[in-house]
């Protein structure tokens, strides 16, 4: 059992102090190169200068923009995934792939030497300030993991994202499953997500992303931008399937 933290962001408080022990982590290939110098940006700009460790998971990256990183952020640590992951998966070119976009699943084997939370923000995402940093870096002092509820209203009524989400949890996880995720959890984000360095969570999300990787991927359904998404499939899974307690900040 672990304890899981569901982040209202309209609550996010104002209060949290400090940054904890965090690293805050992105990545990308050379096509998100600019978005990934704008996330380091941002969070050195609204931090005034004194922003946590950064970690990059290189995708794709020349040599020559992990060699602006490095000049433009010192001390940031760019890490490439290695293939399979060690996990136990058929050697297939597309699943090698989904275990290469799962990889923020494994931030503890790709930084083994932070002993402390790990923040992963998705390279597009925009930062206007750092309350969102602050909340979950304190969250995850005392939650296993920490993550958006992503409740929009046009989900529940959009047939076409309602087919992929649920139709990929069957295959991915049986129908029975499919089913408690969907109620239990409903719909996610893992694009910004906290955990501590020695979290269960992280071992219990693999186990579920390899579950997912080994599902008969070729029907795996295809958002409308042509995205698979297995890794948050993995997330939602985790979280409704392998007893976490739930809690709300603000709630």
């Amino acid at each position: 059992m672990f304890n899981l933290l569901l982040v209202q962001p309209e609550k996010w408080s104002a209060e949290m102090k400090n940054y904890g022990d965090g690293m805050i982590v992105s990545g990308g290939d050379s096509a998100y190169f600019d978005h990934l110098v704008g996330v380091f940006q941002a969070v050195t700009r609204v931090t005034k200068g004194s922003p946590p460790p950064f970690g990059v998971i290189d995708f794709g990256l020349t040599p020559s923009q992990i060699d602006s990183l490095e000049r433009q952020f010192p001390g940031i640590q760019v890490k490439k995934p290695e293939p399979g992951w060690g996990l136990n998966i058929k050697e297939n070119r597309m699943q090698h792939w989904h275990a290469r976009c799962g990889s923020k699943l494994h931030l503890p084997v790709l930084f083994p030497e932070h002993k402390g939370v790990f923040t992963w923000i998705d390279s597009d995402t925009t930062i206007l300030n750092d309350s969102f940093i602050r909340a979950y870096a304190d969250a995850a002092q005392y939650a296993d993991v920490v993550l958006v509820k992503e409740d929009v209203p046009s989900y529940h009524i959009n047939r076409v994202y309602l087919w992929w989400w649920q139709m990929n949890m069957r295959l991915c996880f049986g129908l029975q499953n499919a089913s408690r995720i969907f109620h239990t959890v409903g719909y996610l984000n893992n694009g910004i997500m906290a955990a501590r360095h020695d979290s269960p969570f992280w071992a219990a999300v693999q186990k579920r992303n390899e579950q997912a990787i080994n599902a008969p991927v070729r029907y795996v359904f295809k958002k409308g931008n042509g995205v698979f998404n297995l890794g948050q499939h993995a997330t939602a899974a985790t979280l409704a399937l392998d007893d976490p307690s739930p809690a709300y900040i603000g709630a």
